[in-house]
């Protein structure tokens, strides 16, 4: 009979010990499905959640015992850099899927207090894009979540994962915010979001985004107040961002002008609006404002409150190009509906349309400073054709900044 000493049974259960806390360690999951086909939406996120947890959770194992505390940072739209309403039901499964399976982890919201005791961020996006199946030439689009965690010490991005979905009929409506801005807001900080969340593990987020958590988290708790109608809270938010170095952005100056016009200061929101403009040629060299026309018209939205907007938008459009003296081209888009032909004729008619009535609103010289062109669907962000909120940003106009010599 095989004799075992008393350091053999040591190291036998100093082994046996080890592969026990290991596999404590990995949390088994229901939603472990594979990332390359399409599953239906909670599915998807609840799979996400857990390849991304249990990566938290095997580093908690490794170095420490006590619990571990992540901030969320609402899931944006790609094409577009805003929330909408499905990035609400993500974050929803997200916590139901920490609080059920992960007891080590707490998750709350991305604020100014919460990100100060938080070990790591989660940051994520939605993208509605091409996907090809396996062994097959043919693209068809589907929406895709990607998600990081930045270990919010060193800046590195500890966990990885995306997932396609296969419902699409994803709710798109933008949040407040976004769908009162008179702006499409997409600036270097939004892109760096965007990177930040499709960089693999090991890597170091976008430094763009990671130096700046303590003010994107003061807006996105201005954002929240302001969706929840708390106006002078989201007024006080918005004003002690636009005084941080890294809080003069087009976000920021967004959020002044839609306060302060809810609230009827009007003086304030047109100043707001003139730093938006500033802010945004400085990003971008371009203003995207969100004149929005009917499907198939170059008439307005039905929408009484956006079009009393629209006047006040296009006098502080007039005031800023005459005291720049730039010159420029407004550039109309359809989205992805009918004939390339057709499209092209109908953004350019409301290329022109935005044209003449900047000229209406004491501004004549425009037709020897502005030159209207259309792109059709040829520059389309989304490309959906859906003609509903999730492709809005495909019927744009932008006023590209030109030399005056090459109007």
């Amino acid at each position: 009979m095989c004799q075992i000493n008393w350091k053999d049974k040591r190291v036998i259960f100093l082994t046996l010990s080890s592969v026990l806390l290991f596999a404590s360690c990995a949390t088994p999951t229901k939603y472990d499905v594979s990332v390359r086909y399409p599953v239906a939406f909670e599915t998807a996120i609840r799979s996400l959640a857990d390849t991304l947890l249990q990566e938290v959770e095997r580093k908690r194992a490794q170095w420490d015992f006590s619990r571990k505390d992540i901030v969320l940072d609402p899931f944006i739209d790609v094409a577009s850099g805003e929330i909408v309403k499905v990035s609400h039901k993500i974050e929803q499964v997200i916590f139901q899927e920490t609080t059920r399976n992960f007891e080590k982890i707490r998750i709350t919201q991305i604020t100014p207090r919460n990100l100060r005791g938080a070990d790591y961020v989660l940051n994520g996006v939605i993208d509605f894009t091409d996907y090809k199946a396996l062994g097959s030439e043919k693209t068809e689009k589907y929406y895709q979540v990607s998600a990081s965690i930045v270990n919010l010490k060193n800046g590195e991005i500890i966990a990885n994962a995306e997932r396609w979905i296969s419902d699409k009929d994803l709710d798109y409506t933008p949040d407040p915010i976004y769908s009162d801005s008179p702006t499409y807001i997409k600036d270097k900080t939004t892109e760096n979001r965007i990177a930040t969340a499709k960089t693999p593990a090991g890597q170091p987020a976008q430094e763009d985004y990671y130096s700046t958590l303590d003010t994107h988290a003061l807006l996105v708790e201005a954002e929240m107040l302001y969706a929840q109608a708390d106006l002078k809270k989201a007024l006080q938010l918005f004003k002690r961002a636009s005084t941080r170095k890294d809080g003069q952005t087009m976000k920021t100056f967004a959020g002044l002008y839609e306060a302060n016009y809810k609230l009827k200061d009007m003086e304030a929101a047109e100043e707001a609006f003139g730093q938006l403009l500033t802010a945004s040629v400085k990003e971008n060299n371009k203003l995207n404002v969100k004149f929005l026309f009917d499907v198939n018209s170059v008439d307005f939205i039905n929408n009484v409150s956006l079009r009393h907007q629209y006047s006040v938008w296009l006098l502080q459009l007039n005031k800023f190009f005459k005291e720049n003296n730039y010159c420029f081209h407004i550039v109309g888009h359809s989205s992805h509906t009918g004939a390339s032909r057709y499209n092209e004729t109908l953004s350019l008619a409301r290329a022109k349309k935005v044209q003449e009535l900047m000229k209406e609103a004491s501004f004549p010289e425009i037709l020897e400073r502005s030159k209207a062109t259309g792109k059709g669907f040829q520059e389309n962000l989304v490309g959906s054709g859906t003609d509903d909120a999730r492709d809005a940003i495909d019927r744009r106009v932008e006023f590209l900044l030109v030399n005056c010599g090459n109007l």
